[in-house]
């Protein structure tokens, strides 16, 4: 998907998260090559709308 997005469209980023409290989503974004961002952010919409933090990692494809 990711080559997909680099190769046909002019996205220059992709954004992604993972609940804190589920590190290993992170791992797997970062073997994807996701770099954190030091940003974390609370969305009520996700998680059955719990507090929980989400850790944001942003992929650079240019």
């Amino acid at each position: 998907m990711i080559e997909h997005i680099s190769l046909l469209t002019d996205i220059k980023s992709l954004i992604s998260g993972h609940i804190v409290d589920n590190p290993a989503s992170g791992r797997v974004m970062e073997k994807c090559v996701f770099i954190p961002t030091g940003e974390t952010v609370i969305d009520e919409t996700q998680y059955q709308g719990k507090d929980h933090p989400i850790r944001v990692l942003r992929l650079e494809l240019r």
